[in-house]
């Protein structure tokens, strides 16, 4: 049998796992995804910058077809274009997100929150196939109502 201190360390543990997703944060980080994920199925970039502020900012590590990486940090209007640009040659594109989280920034408080995901997008790219899984995190912030993505972080795999 465990000693108490070890069964109360598994009870503090059992409670945390079954708290409530906290502010909503997972619920809201699956419906902020999935309008993102519509927004560039439909090629919208006028729809992708309207979920970033101003200020936004990207940092994606992409790789190359020689399986080489490479940085890039993008703003907001940059990152927009360059989503729908591409996606824009491609063909049976699909994506599918295997994880989705999310957690308040600071805890106990609700108005900026860190999601994450991991993500297989797969299509034909120039009539070849392809495949890229990434993971992707975002900020968000909830200013006048309203979700915001302020800074991302997305690194294929």
């Amino acid at each position: 049998a465990p000693a108490p201190a070890e069964r109360a360390a598994q009870a503090g543990v059992a409670a945390v796992a079954k708290q409530p997703d906290a502010c909503g944060a997972t619920r809201v980080a699956r419906s902020w995804l999935a309008q993102l994920d519509a927004s560039i199925a439909k090629r919208r970039s006028a729809a992708i910058l309207r979920m970033m502020a101003p200020e936004f900012s990207v940092r994606a590590t992409v790789r190359s077809q020689d399986g080489s990486s490479t940085t890039l940090d993008l703003g907001r209007d940059e990152f927009a274009q360059s989503t729908v640009a591409a996606v824009q040659g491609l063909t049976d594109f699909k994506q599918r997100r295997l994880s989705i989280e999310g957690h308040p920034l600071e805890s106990g408080a609700c108005g900026a929150l860190q999601i994450s995901s991991v993500v297989i997008e797969q299509g034909k790219r120039n009539g070849s196939p392809y495949r890229l899984e990434s993971t992707e995190s975002f900020v968000l912030e909830k200013r006048a109502g309203k979700w915001l993505a302020t800074k991302a972080e997305t690194t294929q795999r």
